[in-house]
């Protein structure tokens, strides 16, 4: 039942690359627009700037993300859009992609899609550990902000998607400290799923960071870091489901007992549980 939680968490261990300003990307934004036939709507693109970054093809693959983000409406010409198109024109990229299902019913997926905050605490309760999780726009509850309670942390904002289309796109800025270095950056997160039967849920996950260099690039590209790393994946939402299955079963003066929740909390989790 920590299914959002747990996203969010995997979401937040690839926000570790470098941390850019967006029109330090100008040439990368504009030639990324130009390239993927992306209308061009500002004054800051003149042709010296529409030519290409050396090194890029600019094939249907490589202009995928931008022309569906186009397509569902996020805008190339705000700061945020900005800021986003500028690092999907850089040179130096890593998807990750994993497909698979979640034996969880949609409809208590999709209510803890709609309230990270519990679904938060709800792994909390289960799996001891310390996840915080805050939305930061208050009923909008697009824009939240979370940490383990260790060395990891970030915000991501939804960008576009929603729950009725059954897809989420989120944009968002981390910090994790690994030994004495303090590692900073972006990442895409872009989450589908299916409902089957409001039981099995099948999902497509893609992740897209932004290595700040060649080295950085090479090995996160390299075959057996991306194995790990789906692995890693999988290994998370083993979990999710197990958690999602202990908490189905425990009785609910049991389940009161099994974390510190305040009175709302104990509404919300009845109202899930009668999903």
């Amino acid at each position: 039942m920590n299914t959002t939680a747990k996203i969010s968490v995997f979401f937040l261990i690839f926000l570790f690359i470098a941390n850019t300003s967006a029109f330090r990307r100008q040439k990368e934004y504009c030639s990324l627009l130009a390239k993927c036939g992306i209308e061009i709507q500002i004054k800051e693109c003149p042709d010296s700037m529409r030519v290409g970054i050396k090194g890029i093809e600019y094939t249907d693959s490589r202009c995928a993300e931008a022309r569906s983000l186009e397509e569902v409406g996020v805008l190339s010409t705000d700061y945020q859009g900005q800021k986003l198109y500028g690092f999907l024109g850089q040179k130096y990229r890593v998807d990750y992609k994993v497909e698979s299902t979640l034996p969880i019913k949609t409809s208590r997926f999709e209510y803890l899609l709609q309230d990270i905050p519990l679904a938060a605490k709800v792994v909390n309760a289960f799996q001891k550990t310390k996840y915080t999780v805050s939305y930061l726009d208050g009923e909008r509850r697009r824009y939240w902000r979370g940490d383990n309670g260790d060395n990891l942390s970030g915000e991501a904002n939804l960008i576009a998607g929603n729950i009725k289309e059954k897809h989420l796109v989120y944009f968002g800025f981390g910090i994790v400290k690994i030994l004495k270095w303090k590692l900073k950056g972006q990442v895409l997160f872009d989450f589908k799923y299916k409902e089957e039967n409001n039981q099995i849920i099948p999902y497509d996950l893609k992740v897209v960071v932004f290595p700040g260099g060649a080295i950085v690039n090479a090995i996160m590209n390299m075959g057996l870091f991306k194995r790990v790393v789906k692995n890693k994946i999988l290994e998370v939402f083993k979990d999710i489901t197990d958690s999602a299955d202990d908490l189905s079963k425990m009785p609910f003066d049991k389940l009161l007992l099994k974390y510190k929740w305040t009175e709302e909390d104990v509404q919300k989790l009845k109202v899930l549980l009668s999903l």
